[in-house]
């Protein structure tokens, strides 16, 4: 991971930190903050705990999902960057179908929004980096036109001067 942007979103006034890994056009979530708003845990030591308690029973259970999870340096609440869990969008989507709560359905939808919205930018970046190319391309053909206009007057000055000459001779 190279470029990577860290941001705080928001879910329902719960902070979830996100980092966006512009190499590998990557969202990655961090798990304790997932699982502490998906669960409406009063403090992050609690949310802590429960993503301790849930990734020992994954393990126990041998799913493939723990070993999928990232360790990302994020910035904690002390203003400190730790490592920490965290999961792209495919393995965060994975996690919340073992946490039981009735948010998990509007959360899978602010994820949808939190994308899209990188995915807008992304298309209003190419949009506009489009629309640049043209107006120069605009612009050189219109500089284009104005010297051949000007080469055009120039020949036609030279025919004028000849035609004189021979007159006037």
């Amino acid at each position: 991971m190279k470029t990577v942007k860290s941001l705080i979103q928001l879910f329902e006034d719960k902070k979830i930190r996100t980092l966006f890994d512009e190499e590998n056009q990557a969202w990655y979530f961090s798990v304790v903050d997932v699982c502490g708003a998906l669960t409406e845990q009063p403090t992050q030591d609690r949310a802590r705990k429960y993503w301790s308690v849930l990734k020992a029973r994954l393990k126990k259970e041998e799913t493939q999902l723990t070993t999928n999870c990232s360790q990302l340096k994020m910035q904690s609440t002390d203003g400190k960057y730790y490592l920490t869990d965290a999961f792209d969008l495919k393995g965060i989507l994975r996690v919340i179908q073992f946490i039981p709560s009735k948010k998990a359905t509007p959360f899978k939808m602010w994820i949808a929004k939190v994308a899209a919205r990188k995915i807008t930018e992304k298309r209003q970046a190419r949009i506009a980096a489009a629309e640049e190319t043209k107006q120069v391309a605009v612009e050189t053909r219109e500089k284009s036109k104005v010297r051949m206009i000007l080469w055009g007057l120039g020949i036609f000055a030279v025919l004028v001067g000849a035609v004189l000459l021979i007159v006037l001779s």
